[in-house]
């Protein structure tokens, strides 16, 4: 009984301090002659005084820092403590001692985003972290919330992520042109937002990246956001970009000027570039072998982005010849090139081993609206469906909406790509042309692919269709100009 009298103060240092004070201000209060409820009123008014004030002062970092911990911490317990042992039960997330009470898993902390409640829980002796990944479903319930996540802390804690409003529901504006061209280097790309309200980072040296998603589900947003926001670079010769476009050209016409090559013909000259690109790749090889350990983007070494559209045109639908031409340089490019600035971006809608042979050597996958939970795992890793990737329940009208793995975190992170409009993109183009446009964008009948160029489309159908070009032009002409005058 005295040990437990002399650790408890000491295992709950707020509780306690908070609790000191509070005699404190009773007792001052009395001795002045005033009720002591006046000085616990006063002890109150403290702190809502000092976040108002915050809040006056400097309202950025209040916003940022100081209303977040004192929103979860008045929703810690006016919202969950009074629930908790409650939901604890019925979700059968306790334990029992050796005695048969019920061991509740303790609420340590809540903190909260504009759009998320975190709670983070130390999970009891007798339990683990996938006890509580495997409850999400039934804890999403009990928050009467549409989405529930759990994510592994620490050994022996968890973050349960319970949303509490969803930040992805409209369009995402696409994101605006960054002022450095080489900003992708340390920092990727950003394109679009998270669900918990941060910036959607991915990154662009060192990963080749595979988006799967159905049929108008949002593919075109991943792509172009990528290529707009290394438009500068484009022009400025630090990245080159080989378009691949089975669809006849329907998707990457609109901005070929940003494309050093651009083939769009049919599978055999397709599958020809793809190889001019694993060819070039093993010429850059020799080239640095014994000169540098790493690579780094220049003008003379620039980042080169293979981009295919509808991946599986190639590798399933071409013809067993070409597929398999097709299979082994893309794999060729996929096994080395990362090491020598050679990068691939695939697009494809059935993300099936048959489909996509090589689908396992892409270091970065994304998956937007897909059928089946099973095509959920195909793309993410086994398990990623039960760790919280519902790609499959994305709706329809969320184009571009999807589900990403960060670098080393095993957890699944909601997103949504910024949504670039026609006019953004030709707008990127005519302003950031390709510095190098090479003779293989070419058809087998030798004309030239600018020469037989297909019809460009228009926005009808199209998200966002009338809407004003979202990329200002005072920063397109002033990136332009910049560009310019360095060449």
């Amino acid at each position: 009984m005295i040990a437990l009298a002399v650790s408890w103060p000491l295992r709950h240092p707020r509780t306690t301090s908070t609790a000191a004070a509070g005699w404190l201000a009773w007792r001052a209060s009395a001795r002045v002659g005033y009720p002591g409820w006046w000085g616990l009123v006063a002890l109150a008014l403290v702190p809502v005084v000092v976040l108002a004030g915050w809040a006056l002062i400097h309202r950025s970092s209040f916003r940022a820092h100081g209303w977040p911990r004192a929103l979860g911490w008045l929703r810690r317990w006016t919202v969950y403590a009074p629930a908790w042992p409650l939901w604890m039960r019925r979700c059968h997330l306790t334990t029992r001692d050796e005695n048969g009470r019920h061991l509740v898993p303790k609420l340590a902390r809540v903190r909260c985003t504009p759009a998320l409640d975190r709670l983070l829980v130390e999970v009891p002796i007798g339990a683990t972290p996938e006890t509580f990944v495997d409850a999400a479903d039934q804890i999403a319930n009990a928050a009467r919330s549409e989405e529930c996540r759990v994510r592994v802390e620490s050994p022996g804690r968890v973050w349960i992520e319970i949303r509490r409003r969803d930040l992805l529901a409209k369009v995402v504006p696409v994101t605006p042109l960054p002022p450095d061209r080489l900003a992708f280097v340390d920092h990727g790309v950003q394109l679009g937002l998270r669900d918990d309200g941060l910036p959607w980072r991915v990154p662009v040296l060192d990963v080749h990246r595979l988006v799967a998603g159905r049929s108008r589900s949002g593919k075109g947003s991943l792509l172009w956001g990528e290529i707009i926001a290394l438009a500068p670079a484009v022009a400025a010769g630090f990245v080159e970009l080989v378009g691949i476009d089975p669809k006849g050209g329907m998707e990457l016409a609109i901005g070929r000027d940003l494309f050093t090559r651009f083939v769009y013909s049919d599978p055999e000259t397709m599958v020809d570039a793809i190889e001019a690109f694993a060819d070039e790749m093993d010429a850059r090889a020799d080239q640095l072998r014994g000169v540098v350990r790493k690579f780094a983007v220049s003008e003379a070494t620039p980042l080169k982005l293979l981009v295919i559209d509808e991946l599986a045109t190639l590798t399933l639908y071409a013809g067993p010849m070409v597929a398999a031409r097709a299979e082994r340089a893309i794999g060729r490019v996929l096994t080395k090139g990362a090491a020598v600035g050679f990068l691939v971006r695939g697009y494809v809608q059935d993300p099936r081993k048959d489909t996509v042979p090589m689908r396992g050597l892409f270091t970065h996958r994304v998956a937007l609206g897909l059928d089946t939970p099973s095509e959920v795992d195909m793309v993410l890793g086994e398990g990623a469906h039960a760790r919280g990737a519902r790609a499959d329940q994305i709706p329809l009208h969320a184009k571009g909406t999807a589900y990403e793995l960060e670098d080393g975190n095993p957890e699944p992170y909601r997103v949504r790509a910024g949504f670039p409009t026609d006019d953004d993109i030709r707008a990127v183009a005519a302003a950031f042309p390709a510095r190098r446009r090479d003779s293989l964008s070419a058809d087998r009948s030798g004309a030239p692919a600018d020469a037989v160029a297909p019809p460009v489309r228009s926005d009808n159908g199209r998200r966002g269709s009338g809407d004003k070009t979202l990329i200002p032009a005072s920063l397109l002409a002033a990136l332009a100009d910049a560009t310019e005058n360095e060449r």
